[in-house]
């Protein structure tokens, strides 16, 4: 093999070699591809022998259709009699450079190939940050390193927490994402994306993680079972790193294993859990505030709601009218019906009326024509707050002392009125 190179003069790419512009291409090709650099002799030109060499090395790669240098993945290809392509499979970084194909006699160089070997991004993880916990306030600094040929362009999206791609929003152009004053709202997934326009691009997702103290919300303040009932408590928790939470009574640990509790706990997502705390045959001493407290190495939250009887009234939520007139001042008259459209009532003294008169205004109104046509239910259901008790024959109103007579008219007379008369001339 030796005796054969030496027997052939072979030009160097620094010789001075003549050529035209045509001679001279650029091409590409993608990192594990397999590129063919073209070579074509031209018929005028006798051919002696066809050369193939990379500028900078000492040897040529091939001479004719066999290959010099001891790389298998090289070879030439000949689809035609003109044609010396050299043909380069598995491509590497390293195959980039400048490629001619020269005639051995004349040293005329045929053509002159500029190789570019294209590298899709790839992110360095021993460069760019894993996921990161921080408390609030605090600045955080996100690195995405990313190589490629030619060097990629790096993107900054944030991610919905069930990782959908196509609701990610673009928060940063540049290998450096910085966040300042971090809130729990920062707590979500990082997605750095690296491209250079060769496909597929790269990517890595940062989960970022915002350490906060406990805040509880209660959904009811206050709630009032009766007694021998289940009664329901329930706080939510909203913390990271979870929080430590419990419930109290008059400043002491619930105990839960005790048959009168059962605790629930409901992860809710979110960083939030629903503490439920079930009390089982509420009795007078089940009563009173509750305390939910939560903790975790950040801070503390409380929050207190109340367990009342719904049967015990306080003085609070009692609601006192006066009446409109003195007790002194009411007179009870006997109602009327349909039957005494217009009638004459006696009037009596409130202050002055015992059980007899009573009995008397009773027996008097009896008489009248049509009492006694509507039920007793009825006519007590006329006036429930000032009807006195098995008093549906009369009725309280204002008035002094005894009185000959008043006539009462209602709106139900009238309406009576007119009702008998549309009968009447039917």
């Amino acid at each position: 093999m030796t005796s054969y190179l030496l027997s052939f003069p072979v030009p160097f790419l620094g010789e001075t070699i003549s050529t035209t512009r045509d001679d001279t291409i650029n091409m590409n090709a993608t990192v594990g591809s397999t590129a063919i650099l073209p070579c074509r002799t031209v018929s005028n030109v006798p051919v002696f022998h066809v050369i193939w060499r990379r500028k900078g090395d000492s040897h040529p790669l091939t001479i004719d259709s066999r290959r010099i240098v001891p790389d298998n993945r090289i070879s030439i290809e000949r689809p035609f009699l003109k044609d010396w392509n050299l043909r380069i499979r598995d491509v590497r970084p390293s195959d980039q450079g400048v490629y001619a194909c020269v005639y051995s006699r004349s040293y005329r160089k045929l053509k002159e190939v500029f190789f570019n070997v294209l590298v899709p991004s790839e992110i360095e993880d021993h460069l760019t940050s894993s996921d990161v916990t921080a408390q609030e306030g605090v600045t955080v600094t996100l690195v995405c390193r990313a190589t490629g040929i030619p060097p990629p362009k790096v993107t900054w999206f944030s991610l919905p927490p069930d990782l959908d791609v196509r609701r990610q929003k673009v928060v940063h152009n540049g290998e450096v994402l910085i966040i300042r004053k971090m809130t729990r709202h920062c707590e979500k997934y990082y997605r750095c994306m690296a491209y250079n326009e060769v496909e597929p691009p790269a990517f890595t997702v940062i989960k970022v993680f915002v350490e906060f103290a406990p805040e509880i919300y209660l959904p009811h303040k206050r709630i009032g079972p009766k007694k021998g009932m289940e009664a329901i408590l329930e706080c939510t928790v909203t913390a990271f790193p979870q929080a430590v939470s419990y419930w109290q009574k008059d400043g002491k640990t619930i105990i839960t294993s005790r048959p009168k509790y059962r605790l629930d706990v409901y992860m809710e997502g979110d960083n939030r859990l629903t503490l439920s705390l079930v009390l089982l045959d509420i009795d007078d001493s089940d009563y009173g505030p509750y305390t939910c407290v939560a903790a975790n190495k950040i801070g503390e939250d409380a929050e207190t709601m109340v367990l009342y009887n719904v049967h015990k009234s306080s003085p609070s939520s009692t609601i006192t009218r006066s009446p409109a007139l003195s007790p002194t001042s009411l007179s009870m008259v006997p109602p009327v019906t349909h039957r005494s459209l217009w009638s004459s009532t006696e009037v009596y003294e409130l202050s002055s009326f015992k059980t007899d008169n009573y009995r008397e205004v009773l027996n008097e109104s009896s008489r009248q024509p049509g009492y006694g046509s509507r039920s007793e239910s009825h006519n007590s259901t006329q006036h429930p707050r000032y009807t006195p008790q098995n008093s549906d024959t009369v009725r309280i109103v204002a008035g002094g002392k005894k009185k000959n007579s008043a006539i009462t008219c209602t709106a139900r007379t009238v309406e009576m009125l007119l009702f008998f008369i549309f009968i009447y001339y039917l």
